[in-house]
């Protein structure tokens, strides 16, 4: 059976799934030039401020559970360079039992990171689905 914080953490992981898509979905409108650079700008902007309220809202999740974690979250929230972040998630997502899995798929959507990012917290707060 899942619980509150396992329901709220798959909530999170479909919400932020979403999010991604919609960002490829406008990089590549404008990419075709169906969209300008100002409207591109504003539009990539809110899927920021959404991306920033799902990580904190998995930051009130984990609750101080795992102070490591916590670190990836706040450099994620703080808009740290992705390569540090990564690695510290891959840091994080080793000692959890997840490493080799989470930088194959690091490796191979880098778009996805937020939602990789859920599994790991899933992870530090032992939920398993």
């Amino acid at each position: 059976m899942i619980d509150g914080d396992q329901k709220e953490l798959l909530r999170l992981k479909a919400k932020a799934l979403a999010l991604q898509n919609r960002l490829i979905d406008i990089q590549q409108q404008r990419d075709r030039g169906l969209l300008d650079e100002g409207r591109y700008a504003l539009l990539a902007g809110h899927l920021d401020e959404q991306r920033i309220g799902i990580l904190l809202q998995v930051k009130d999740i984990i609750g101080g559970k795992d102070q490591t974690f916590s670190r990836v979250l706040d450099n994620a929230i703080d808009n740290a360079p992705y390569e540090e972040v990564r690695n510290e998630l891959v840091n994080v997502a080793t000692k959890k039992g997840l490493g080799e899995e989470i930088k194959e798929e690091l490796k191979k959507h880098r778009s996805g990171f937020i939602s990789l990012l859920i599994d790991v917290a899933m992870a530090a707060v032992k939920v398993t689905v």
